[in-house]
């Protein structure tokens, strides 16, 4: 996964101190009661899929757009907790 423009643009600014992100974890579940996990690019361990909320974009957006983008899964947010 590449780094979001908006991070590169706040590290030109503010080099490599910490960043305070607002993050996702989508649990997705079908109907037979399996749950989508995605395969980590880093460490290939699999996960829940996870990703950082743009500015602007609501959280269930986001998870919608993130799994979509990381499996290729059409999802509707049902509750975010």
């Amino acid at each position: 996964m590449t780094t979001p423009n908006f991070i590169l643009s706040l590290r030109e600014k503010i080099g490599h101190d910490p960043l305070w992100l607002t993050g996702i974890t989508a649990y997705v579940e079908d109907a037979d009661g399996r749950i989508l996990l995605g395969r980590r690019s880093d460490t290939g361990e699999w996960a829940l899929v996870y990703g950082i909320v743009e500015p602007g974009e609501e959280p269930g957006r986001t998870c919608v757009r993130e799994v979509l983008e990381e499996t290729g899964v059409h999802v509707a947010p049902q509750a975010i907790a």
